[in-house]
Order: structure tokens, then C-alpha cells, then sequence
């Protein structure tokens, strides 16, 4: 089957890396295998549309603050000619022209309901004016901080929701459903919010389908790094029913008496088990049982 080239010239809104003047960013539309269930492309066209969707919103948001700034910047950079009206003892009017000199804001409240005005009073939701712009620059911490926040964001729309359904339409199990571009996703979101954004050796740094980020280093998803995202997304992989996934062994964490513990771990070693195979033997004895009660 053909496939369909969109192209379109790259307009990058990160301040810090900025595409070649006049490159063309040519990405294929995502086209499904020709088997593809209706209902199957149905869901995916609409995850495909909250990928892009999510990445614009993500792009796009700082753009705000950096209008913002600069706005700030033009108007009090210098004095801007006003017209004043006097009136004269005769009682009319005349306008009179003068300079407006707006003095540079000392605090912003982020919380203000109106917007951010510069002249606004202290309180508990006010910040100095200069640490509120700063945070708009595109290298600054808080500005890193939000591109990351994309992948904790789309991972669990994945893995919490479009995973499930994308199941119940194949008639699987959502587990059966793996790749390793998902992998990579999860690694770049458990660095997020669990390594302090930075790229653990375990982690971001082992990506294998995504470029893998330097070990230590700060995650900040780029304008190169999201067209990878778009780029690699696993469509055909995602359009096809997968087999059933391997068994895998996974931890069951449980609070037990220490006296109830300590009669089990001495029953496993009188019978010559690990507490690991006793345990595994006790669970199944006991669902065997329900079962059992179940049936009578």
C-alpha cells in the first residue's frame, strides 16, 4: 500500500535549538496494514490525534510566556508619547502631549484572576517580578521541567487507557501488548518523576528504539525529540493482534505476623523448600481450594 508524505516547513518554538532556515520536515501519516479492524484504526487515529495534540500543547505553551516577557520588556524599556487632556478657565478642553514612562514591575501574582499585572500587591501568591521572567527563558529549570512533563503525561494516557482498550479490541490481555518503544517511554517517565529528571545508566540512557539520553544528564525533550516520538511511533505493531506475552515472574508484598513468618520459613525448611517455592505452593493450594468451593 502507497503511503502518504505531509509535508511542512518546521517552525521550532524552543529557543535553543533551532531547525535549519527552510527545512522541510517530511513525516509519513500514520496508514494502518490493510487487515486493519475499523474499529482498531478508529482508536489509534485517535491516539494518534492526542500524540500530536498533547506535543502542540506542550510546544506551544511557553511561547505565552515568552510574549508575555517581551511585552514587558518593550514597555518599559523606554517612554512611550501620550495625549492628556487640560482644560482651559473657560472651561473647554485642549490636549496636551506627554511622555509615559511605566516603571518596571517589582512582583506578579500567579494566581491573579485577571492576569498577570504589574502592579499588583504583595501576597502570599506573588513572586519578584525578575525570578517570574527568568522562568520563561527557554534553558531555565522550570521551562526544562514542563517539556519532560510530556512524557510522564502521554505515558500513563498509554499504559492506562489506550493499552486497556486497544486489549479489549484485539481480545487480549493488555500485557500481551509490548514493545520497546513503550519501554523507552516508561524509562523517560520514571526518570521524570522518580530520578529527578535526570537520565539514569538504567534509564533514559538505555533507550533503544528513542535516541537514549546521556547518562546523568538532564531530560529535555526537544524539537528533534519529539519528531523522533511522532517519527517512530509503532503503528503497523499496534494494528495487529500480538501473541500472548511470555509468564513472568512479579513480586507480591505482604505484611505478615513475624510469628506467622517465622512458622512458615521454618515448615519450607523442615521440607526441604525455599520460602520463595513454599510460598508459590501455598498460593496455588489455596486458589485450588476456592476453585473447589466454588464449584460445590
Amino acid at each position: 500500500m502507497p503511503r502518504v508524505s505531509l509535508a511542512a516547513t518546521v517552525v521550532d518554538c524552543t529557543a535553543t535549538e533551532q531547525p535549519v532556515p527552510g527545512e522541510v520536515n517530511t513525516i509519513e501519516m500514520p496508514i494502518f496494514p490493510p487487515a486493519t479492524a475499523p474499529e482498531v484504526a478508529e482508536l489509534l487515529t485517535a491516539l494518534n490525534e492526542e500524540l500530536l495534540l498533547s506535543i502542540a500543547a506542550i510546544r506551544m505553551a511557553p511561547r505565552g510566556g515568552w510574549s508575555f516577557r517581551d511585552a514587558v520588556e518593550e514597555m518599559t524599556r523606554s517612554s512611550h508619547p501620550a495625549m492628556a487632556q487640560r482644560q482651559r478657565p473657560d472651561g473647554t478642553f485642549e490636549e496636551e502631549p506627554f511622555d509615559l514612562i511605566v516603571p518596571p514591575p517589582t512582583r506578579f501574582d500567579v494566581c491573579d484572576p485577571y492576569g498577570f499585572r504589574i502592579d499588583t500587591p504583595s501576597s502570599a501568591t506573588t513572586i519578584a517580578a525578575d525570578k517570574f521572567l527568568a522562568a520563561f527563558d527557554g534553558n531555565s529549570p522550570q521551562a526544562e521541567a514542563v517539556s519532560r512533563m510530556w512524557s510522564a503525561w502521554f505515558y500513563a494516557l498509554w499504559d492506562e487507557d489506550y493499552r486497556h482498550r486497544l486489549a479489549g479490541l484485539h481480545e487480549c490481555e493488555p500485557r500481551d501488548i509490548q514493545h520497546e518503544y513503550f519501554a523507552d517511554l516508561r524509562k523517560l517517565r520514571h526518570d521524570t518523576a522518580h530520578g529527578k529528571g535526570l537520565a539514569r545508566k538504567k534509564g533514559a540512557a538505555r533507550c533503544t528504539v528513542l535516541t537514549p539520553f546521556r547518562e546523568g544528564r538532564p531530560i529535555v525533550l526537544r524539537f528533534s525529540h519529539f519528531r523522533e516520538i511522532v517519527e517512530k511511533f509503532p503503528w503497523d505493531y499496534l494494528a495487529t493482534k500480538p501473541g500472548p506475552a511470555p509468564a513472568r515472574m512479579d513480586s507480591l508484598t505482604v505484611s505478615v505476623e513475624d510469628a506467622l513468618v517465622e512458622r512458615f520459613r521454618r515448615a519450607a525448611t523442615a521440607d526441604g523448600k525455599t520460602v520463595h517455592a513454599a510460598t508459590e505452593e501455598a498460593i496455588t493450594m489455596w486458589l485450588a481450594g476456592r476453585a473447589g468451593l466454588a464449584g460445590t
